[in-house]
């Protein structure tokens, strides 16, 4: 009987180290299952931020694609309007070249006209006083003859 409570004591004493030796694993295991949960949460939350960070970056790509996109039509639209307004402008230069030389050609056609009268005035001037002229020595001629006599 000794033999048996010395076994069974014994029996007792495995069983409580077998328990004590699961207990202890159960606490490692659940030590490591929190730990493992703890990195896969954490992995997550770098997955999660990275995808957000992703999305973001997506999001000013297309901003900026949209914008570039927009610039480069802006771009077009100042090409055209820059052709247009030369354009314009050459059609502006042209009409004032074109108003400029009538100008200049009726100007020269006055100065011409105003010359030509003042010429014509001149002469009728000169012939006037050449004719007073020829008439004052024409007298002055007779009284040197009459006093000469």
């Amino acid at each position: 009987a000794k033999q048996i409570l010395s076994i069974l004591s014994k029996q007792d004493k495995l069983e409580s180290e077998v328990i004590s030796e699961k207990l202890n694993r159960s606490e490692e295991n659940e030590a490591r299952k929190m730990e493992m949960k703890n990195s896969v949460e954490e992995k997550q939350r770098e997955l999660s931020n990275e995808v957000t960070k992703n999305a973001l970056n997506e999001s000013k790509h297309q901003d900026l694609e949209t914008m570039v996109k927009s610039v480069a039509e802006d771009v077009d639209t100042l090409k055209v309007d820059l052709e247009n307004s030369t354009r314009g402008n050459d059609r502006l230069y042209e009409e004032m070249k074109r108003w400029c030389n009538e100008k200049q050609q009726e100007f020269k056609r006055n100065q011409t006209e105003t010359f030509e009268a003042y010429e014509e005035e001149l002469k009728r001037w000169l012939e006037q006083e050449q004719h007073k002229l020829i008439e004052n020595v024409t007298e002055g001629l007779k009284m040197f003859k009459e006093i000469s006599k």
